[in-house]
């Protein structure tokens, strides 16, 4: 869970980082519109990427937790037909 959370939070951070005004660049590294239009959309390209890669942890996690309930309801459903036979 604390793993997720830490993804969560960098994906927050990068959103933040993609929205706000890029801080770091000076005339020579985009000079026209054209580069920073390149650089917008490299940095879309890369929250789409960790976007995909979280929602695939996420898919994964909900399905093992709906594993897990199915398994302690069929245990908690044995549990009481041993109680039924013992009494």
């Amino acid at each position: 869970m604390g793993d997720k959370l830490m993804k969560s939070t960098k994906v927050q951070i990068k959103v933040f980082l993609f929205y706000s005004i890029p801080t770091g660049l000076s005339t020579k590294n985009v000079n026209t519109s054209q580069g920073l239009i390149y650089f917008i959309s490299k940095r879309y390209r890369t929250l789409e990427h960790e976007y995909d890669g979280t929602n695939a942890v996420y898919e994964e996690e909900l399905a093992a937790k709906d594993h897990l309930t199915r398994q302690c309801q069929k245990a908690e459903a044995e549990a009481n037909l041993w109680r039924l036979r013992v009494k």
